[in-house]
């Protein structure tokens, strides 16, 4: 059986747990590989999803936002 090869933005093999092939692992596999920045995205992608947004992260405790 062949991999997927997925591999994260540092370049590094990513591998998962199981053999699932849900919509979540391959978005995840895809974020892994491209990033949020959709400028960095192949163009089919950025084609589909042209003005995508990233979503904001909320944490906790206030303070600990990334600037």
């Amino acid at each position: 059986m062949k991999s997927f090869s997925i591999r994260e933005a540092k370049n590094r093999p990513l591998w998962t747990g199981c053999t699932g092939l849900g919509v979540t692992r391959w978005v995840a596999a895809f974020l892994a590989t491209h990033g949020f920045n959709p400028e960095a995205w192949p163009k089919p992608v950025k084609r589909k999803f042209k003005g995508y947004r990233t979503p904001k992260s909320l944490q906790w405790p206030k303070g600990l936002e990334e600037t």
